[in-house]
């Protein structure tokens, strides 16, 4: 209960309440003009929270106290919705200081019968504001680390399913659930990182200053990064920022839940092909290289004795590379590698001599790269493979 001397500021605060609708009309603009991510609120949710906000504030002033209970309630639930809504917590304090702010500038500028109550709502303000402040605080973090953590294991739960091939309903709402579009493309990462301990803060990075939406998983030592609505240049420099902090191998956007599991098939395939002066492997580029190094051990019983030549006569297999990317033209095949044109025609004949296979034909060729690209993993050291 409030005395005889209050009486002149619950007169005020009941002008003020007359008046609530144009008060909140007022805040809510000015709270969203100056703090962008209100756009992520509706805004008639906006207005009316707002509204609850400075209903409840002139009505502690009129009653002569700070918030009560049941305010800081109200503030709980309103702080753990603007979690959800990915409202950040400065901003939600802001905007709601702002909304104390024109109450106050509202109240000042009224005639006042003592003027000296002033200062006894100053304190009042003063400590409500440390009170509702420690309390928005603590319901945000509350309801952002239970959210993370939900978002963390619906992540693993579809990238799980996706790794196995599994594209059905299932995957689909799980992936709405984490903000994707089930219709759109797709791309995977699958990062190797070098520090294990490293990796959730640089994921975290990636997360937070891309311009694109991702959710991850971990499986074993590597991550898998699933990746919707990067334009092929901030994909490339995502994945090449990475890179320098582990190995990457980068899947093809792919439409839809299908395209997503095929892509993660890409970025594992791309990852086996990596090494420790070439990390970063993007499938749609080096798709023979990671299908070959993928598959080494089916293709060892037919690729075993040119494998061997190749890795005892690595300029024999230099010139077989250079050969192929030259599109069988050995003269651009002697210029690019700086050889004598006859020294080129040496070399792809004592090739033919020692595996059997022409590189001049094209089947030939085909299986004379795989074999290089064999012995150009196996002649890494091991301490230079980043798997």
């Amino acid at each position: 209960m409030t005395d005889s001397s209050w009486a002149p500021m619950v007169a005020l605060c009941d002008r003020l309440l007359d008046d609530i609708d144009e008060i909140v009309d007022t805040t809510a603009g000015l709270i969203r003009s100056t703090y962008p991510d209100y756009a992520l609120v509706p805004l008639e949710e906006h207005r009316a929270t707002v509204h609850e906000q400075l209903s409840r504030r002139l009505a502690a002033f009129r009653d002569e106290r700070a918030w009560d209970p049941q305010d800081l309630e109200q503030a709980v639930i309103l702080a753990r919705r603007r979690a959800r809504q990915g409202v950040p917590i400065d901003t939600l304090i802001c905007a709601y200081h702002l909304g104390d702010r024109e109450i106050w500038r509202r109240i000042s500028a009224q005639p006042a019968d003592t003027p000296a109550l002033f200062a006894q709502l100053a304190s009042l303000l003063l400590e409500s504001m440390q009170t509702i402040s420690s309390t928005l605080v603590s319901a945000h973090s509350s309801e952002s680390r239970a959210q993370q953590s939900s978002r963390a294991t619906v992540s693993q739960r579809l990238l799980d399913l996706l790794s196995a091939g599994r594209t059905d309903i299932e995957s689909e709402r799980l992936a709405q659930f984490l903000g994707f579009d089930p219709a759109r493309s797709f791309t995977a990462l699958a990062w190797h990182p070098s520090d294990p301990h490293a990796a959730a803060a640089e994921l975290q990075r990636l997360a937070d200053h891309s311009a694109f939406s991702s959710t991850h998983a971990q499986f074993r030592n590597d991550c898998l990064i699933l990746v919707q609505g990067a334009d092929p240049v901030a994909l490339r420099t995502a994945a090449r920022d990475l890179s320098m902090t582990g190995s990457v191998g980068a899947g093809c956007e792919e439409v839809g839940i299908s395209g997503a599991a095929l892509s993660i098939q890409q970025s594992r395939l791309a990852l086996t092909s990596v090494t420790k002066s070439n990390p970063l492997s993007l499938f749609a580029e080096d798709w023979l290289r990671s299908c070959a190094t993928s598959q080494a051990g089916l293709l060892r019983s037919v690729t075993a004795r040119s494998v061997a030549i190749a890795v005892s006569n690595p300029q024999l297999a230099d010139t077989i590379l250079r050969f192929a990317d030259t599109s069988m033209s050995v003269a651009a095949c002697a210029r690019v590698s700086h050889l004598h044109v006859n020294t080129v025609t040496y070399r792809l004949d004592r090739w033919t001599k020692l595996t059997g296979w022409n590189p001049r034909d094209f089947h030939d060729l085909s299986s004379s790269v795989i074999a290089c690209i064999l012995a150009e993993n196996m002649q890494a050291p091991d301490e230079d493979n980043a798997r």
